[in-house]
C-alpha cells in the first residue's frame, strides 16, 4: 500500500488537477473510530509555502491509487490552527501508538497514529509547517486559492468567506483560555500564544521570536523523516550498525521486542544516510560565540558589550552561560531568581544592538543558567530544541553546584552546550571530575524519540566555572609570572590541563591556546588580586572546552575581558568558526530512495520466512473418544531465527473450553510455540478428539469438523492450516428425549431429523414428543446394560474400577 501516491493520484488526477509540491500521508484513527484503527488517511500538503492538513476516507482496507480515497475534511495551517503535544498512548508496557492532537477554529481533533517512522515523519513536517507559517513576514497571510476547486471540504467559522479567512481575535484566543496580557516572554512585539500545550500559529506584530516550549520542534529526532524541511534540517540520527555489516545478528536479536526494532531500523537508516551524506550535503561557515561568567550574585550594573559584541560581525550563534546568579537560601529551596530575568534583559538587548537575535532556549538550575540565541534569519532552520539539568551539589541533588545543557539542530548539524558549575577548593581536583562524570553520563534528551544524550551530537561546547586550580606554584610566583605574561609556565601547572593530560576529565575535548591572565580571583569591583582575608591564588576558573565529530570547529578568538569589574571573576568568551552541514532537498531524496531500496531488501532478506508442507489436513470418520492425529512440517527458509505460535480467535467463535484459544476445543496442537533456526524443520502434530464436552454440538450439526489455525510468525507473516473432516454422529452427548424418537441407529438418521428431534427437546415440544415416540427408553440404554448383565456380573468392583477407552468402545453401541 503506497499512500502517498494515492494521494498524489487523488489531487493530480483528472478530475481535481491540483499541482503539490510535497506530500506526507499517514493512516490514522479518530478518537470515535476506536473500532477501525486505520479509518482515515491524513495527508499533508503544500504548495507555494502554503499548507494544510487533508483527512481522506479510506474506501478499502488495501490503498492503490487515488479511486481509493475519498476526501472528507481540509484544515489549514493558518492564524485559526493550533498544535498541541503529540504524546505515546500507553496502554501496556509497550507503546502502541502516538496520539496527534489540534485545534482549528472552533473545534479540537484527536488523530491516533500507528507508531511508525511514518507517523514520525508526518509529525514532524507538521510541526515545521506550522514554524514556516510563524516566519511569514507581516501582512502576508496565505490565501490557499490553489484550494478554490475543494472549498466544499474547508473547515470553516460561520461567517468566513473565501476571499477573506477570519482571523483570530485577541478576545477569540482568550475564550480559548490565554492570558493575553500576561502572556509569556515576548520580545520585539511578538508573542507564542499558549493555552495550556497548545502552540498557536499566529503572531502580532512580526515574526515570532520566542523559546519554543512544549511539542513544538521538540519531540521527533526520526532519522529517517524524508520530509522537505526534515531533510533541510538534515534529522538523521547516529547510528549503531550499519546495512553493509552484522545485519543478520542485529535481526536475530530483534526477537524481543517490536518497539525497539522499529527504533533500531531508524538508526540504521539514519547511519547509512550518514555515509553518503557527501552525495546531498554541502557545508557552510557559522559563527559561533560561547561566553561564561560567574557573576557572584551581582546585578546586571554594566555594559555588556564589552563581553559579548566585541567582533565586528555578529555571530550566528551565541550561548551564554552564568553562575552564582543568586545564592540565597530561598533560591535554593523554591528555584525562583529574580535577578535571572534581570541578565536575560540586559544580554537580549545587549546583542540585538549588534544584530537581530532570537532566543532558541534558556535553562536555568538554582544560580546556573544557560541562554542560546540565534540570528533571526537562522531560525526557521532550528529544529529538535531540547534542554536537561543535573544538579551535583549537596547530596548530590542540590543545584548550587551542577550543569545545564541545550541542544539543537541547525540545517544538518547537532549542537549541544553544556554550562557548568563544579566544585571548589583547590584540593578537590578529584570531586570536579567526578562532578563532570556525573553531570556527561546523567545528561538525557527525551523528547527527543529515541531519546538522546551528550554522545549524539556533532558539536559539543562545554563551558563555565570549572574551578580547577593552579598546582605547585605560591601565590607570589602566580601573581609574577601572571605580571610577565608568562601563561605557559602557569598552564603547565594547571589541574584542568593535567587531569585532561592524563585522561581523567573531559575525554575527547580540546581546548583553545590561553593567552590572558588567570580569571579568578579578584577584589569585586576591581582588577586587583584577592586581598581577603581567604587570600585565594589566582586561577584559570572559567574555561570554554570542546567536542567535534566530524565538522571542522576552528578558534578564532579565546579571551578573557578584564575591564568587566563587578564579579571576583573575569567572564570569558571563545568564537568559533564552524562548518555546519548544508543539506540539498532533492539530493536527500534521490539518496534516501536508494538507501531505503537497500533497507527494503533487507528488510525482506532478514524477515523470518518458513514454508509448510501441508496447509489443509483431513480427518476422516472421527469418532467420539477415538483420536487421530496427523501433522505438518514448518521448515525455516529465511535467514534469521523464527518465532512461531497460533493466534488466538476472537471470542465470539470459541466454544466449550476456552482455555486454548487458538483452536475449537475438539482439536489440539503441540508444539503450540517455538523457535525454529535457520535451515531447521519442526513437526507440528495435530489431534482431532471429541470427547463428552463437544460431541453434542457435533451431533446436532451445530459444529462440524472445520477449523482454521493462524501460525504466526513475530515480525514476520501469517499462514493459515486449515483442519478438515466428517463426524460419525454418535448416541453420546444426545438427549434421552431425541434418542427414545429414534428406531435405528443415530448415524442412520438424516442429520436435519436429529437437529428437529433437538430442538423439540429443549423447548419441552411434549405433543412432538409423543408423536414421535418410539421406544419407552433409548435403544442404547437398554443394550448398555444388557451388555453390563452379560458381560459384567461376576466383575469385581464394576462400578468402583475405572475402565480404559478399549473396553468403553468395545460394545460399539452406535
Amino acid at each position: 500500500m503506497d499512500e502517498h501516491v494515492a494521494v498524489l493520484d487523488f489531487l493530480q488526477g483528472d478530475t481535481n488537477s491540483v499541482p503539490v509540491a510535497i506530500v506526507f500521508a499517514v493512516s490514522s484513527q479518530s478518537s470515535s473510530d476506536a473500532e477501525d484503527e486505520s479509518a482515515y488517511l491524513l495527508a499533508l500538503i503544500e504548495n507555494g509555502g502554503e499548507y494544510c492538513i487533508m483527512k481522506f476516507i479510506k474506501k478499502s482496507t488495501n490503498i492503490f491509487s487515488g479511486s481509493d480515497i475519498k476526501i472528507s475534511e481540509i484544515y489549514l495551517i493558518n492564524r485559526n490552527f493550533a498544535l498541541s503535544t503529540a504524546t505515546f498512548n500507553n496502554s501496556s508496557d509497550e507503546p502502541k501508538n502516538i496520539s496527534l492532537h489540534f485545534r482549528f477554529i472552533d473545534d479540537e481533533y484527536l488523530f491516533n497514529l500507528p507508531l511508525s517512522s511514518t507517523s514520525n515523519q508526518f509529525i514532524e513536517e507538521l510541526t515545521r509547517s506550522v514554524d514556516i507559517y510563524k516566519s511569514r513576514p507581516p501582512g502576508t497571510e496565505p490565501n490557499f486559492h490553489w484550494l478554490k476547486s475543494f472549498d466544499s471540504f474547508l473547515i470553516k467559522s460561520s461567517s468566513n468567506e473565501w476571499s477573506n479567512f477570519e482571523e483570530y481575535t485577541d478576545s477569540t484566543r482568550d475564550s480559548g483560555g490565554i492570558d493575553m496580557a500576561n502572556s509569556a516572554d515576548t520580545e520585539d512585539s511578538s508573542c507564542t500564544y499558549l493555552v495550556q500545550d497548545w502552540t498557536w500559529a499566529s503572531e502580532e506584530g512580526g515574526p515570532l521570536i520566542q523559546s519554543y516550549e512544549g511539542f513544538d520542534d521538540n519531540f521527533l529526532d526520526a532519522p529517517d523523516a524524508l520530509s522537505y524541511n526534515a531533510v533541510k534540517d538534515g534529522a538523521v540520527d547516529d547510528g549503531v550498525i550499519s546495512l553493509s555489516s552484522g545485519i543478520a545478528s542485529l535481526a536475530a536479536s530483534e526477537s524481543g521486542n517490536k518497539y525497539d526494532f522499529d527504533i533500531n531500523s531508524r538508526r540504521m537508516i539514519g547511519l547509512e544516510m550518514e555515509k553518503h551524506e557527501h552525495l546531498y550535503t554541502s557545508r557552510r561557515t557559522f559563527k559561533v560565540l560561547v561566553g561564561t561568567w560567574n557573576v557572584n550574585t551581582r546585578p546586571p550594573e554594566c555594559d555588556l558589550r564589552e563581553w559579548l559584541t566585541t567582533d565586528p560581525e555578529p555571530p550566528d550563534i551565541i550561548a551564554v552561560g552564568f553562575q552564582e546568579l543568586d545564592n540565597r537560601t530561598e533560591t535554593y529551596l523554591f528555584n525562583e531568581c529574580p535577578r535571572a530575568g534581570e541578565w536575560v534583559d540586559r544580554v537580549r538587548k545587549c546583542i540585538n544592538s549588534h544584530g537581530k537575535y532570537q532566543k532558541i532556549k534558556e535553562n536555568r538550575l538554582v544560580g546556573i543558567m544557560l541562554i542560546v540565541f540565534v540570528l533571526h534569519k537562522h531560525r526557521k532552520d532550528v529544529s529538535h530544541v531540547d534542554d536537561d539539568q543535573i544538579p551535583v551539589g549537596l547530596m548530590g541533588r542540590i543545584g548550587n553546584k551542577g550543569g545545564v545543557s541545550v541542544r539543537f539542530q541547525l540545517h544538518g548539524t547537532k549542537f549541544c552546550f553544556v554550562n557548568s558549575h563544579l566544585a571548589a577548593h583547590i584540593d578537590e581536583s578529584e570531586r570536579r571530575n567526578q562532578d563532570y562524570a556525573e553531570i556527561s553520563s546523567r545528561l538525557k534528551f527525551g523528547r527527543l524519540y529515541p531519546p538522546g544524550d551528550l554522545n549524539d551530537h556533532d558539536v559539543v561546547i562545554w563551558v563555565g566555572d570549572l574551578n580547577y586550580r593552579i598546582d605547585g606554584l605560591s601565590i607570589e610566583a602566580v601573581k609574577q609570572l601572571a605580571a610577565e605574561k608568562n601563561y605557559e609556565t602557569l598552564l603547565k601547572n594547571d589541574q584542568l590541563f593535567h587531569e585532561m593530560r592524563s585522561g581523567m576529565v573531559f575525554q575527547g575535548f580540546q581546548e583553545g591556546l590561553i593567552q590572558f591572565a588567570p580569571t579568578y580571583k579578584y577584589n569585586p569591583g576591581t582588577s586587583i588580586w584577592d586581598s581577603s582575608e581567604k587570600l585565594r591564588p589566582p586561577a584559570y576558573c572559567d574555561r570554554v572546552l570542546y567536542r567535534a565529530n566530524a565538522q571542522t570547529l576552528r578558534i578564532l578568538q579565546y579571551r578573557s575581558h578584564p575591564t568587566l569589574l563587578i564579579s571576583d571573576h573575569k567572564p570569558v568568551t571563545c568564537l568559533f568558526d564552524c562548518e555546519v552541514k548544508i543539506i540539498d532537498p532533492e539530493k536527500y531524496r534521490n539518496v534516501y530512495a536508494d538507501v531505503l531500496k537497500v533497507f527494503d531488501k533487507w528488510e525482506n532478506d532478514y524477515r523470518p520466512k518458513v514454508d509448510v508442507d501441508h496447509k489443509t489436513l483431513h480427518f476422516t470418520d472421527v469418532r467420539f473418544l477415538e483420536a487421530q492425529t496427523s501433522s505438518f512440517i514448518i521448515t525455516n527458509t529465511g535467514q534469521v531465527p523464527a518465532q512461531f505460535s497460533f493466534d488466538d480467535k476472537p471470542e465470539e467463535t470459541l466454544r466449550g473450553d476456552r482455555a486454548k484459544r487458538y483452536c475449537k476445543p475438539w482439536l489440539s496442537v503441540k508444539p503450540e510455540t517455538g523457535v525454529i533456526m535457520a535451515g531447521k524443520s519442526t513437526e507440528v502434530v495435530v489431534q482431532v478428539y471429541v470427547m463428552k464436552g463437544t460431541a453434542g454440538l457435533l451431533t446436532r450439526g451445530e459444529d462440524k469438523i472445520d477449523d482454521t489455525l493462524v501460525l504466526s510468525l513475530y515480525e514476520g507473516n501469517s499462514i493459515y492450516v486449515s483442519v478438515l473432516g466428517n463426524y460419525i454422529p454418535s448416541c453420546f452427548g444426545s438427549s434421552l428425549e431425541s434418542l427414545v424418537q429414534m428406531p435405528c441407529p443415530i448415524r442412520e438418521v438424516p442429520i436435519e431429523q436429529i437437529v428437529e428431534n433437538e430442538r423439540a427437546a429443549k423447548r419441552h415440544d411434549a405433543l412432538q414428543l409423543e408423536q414421535n415416540q418410539v421406544y419407552d427408553i433409548p435403544k442404547e440404554l437398554w443394550l448398555l446394560v444388557d451388555h453390563l448383565y452379560r458381560n459384567g456380573a461376576d466383575h469385581k468392583d464394576l462400578f468402583i474400577q475405572a475402565g480404559h477407552d478399549g473396553e468403553f468402545l468395545n460394545p460399539r453401541l452406535s
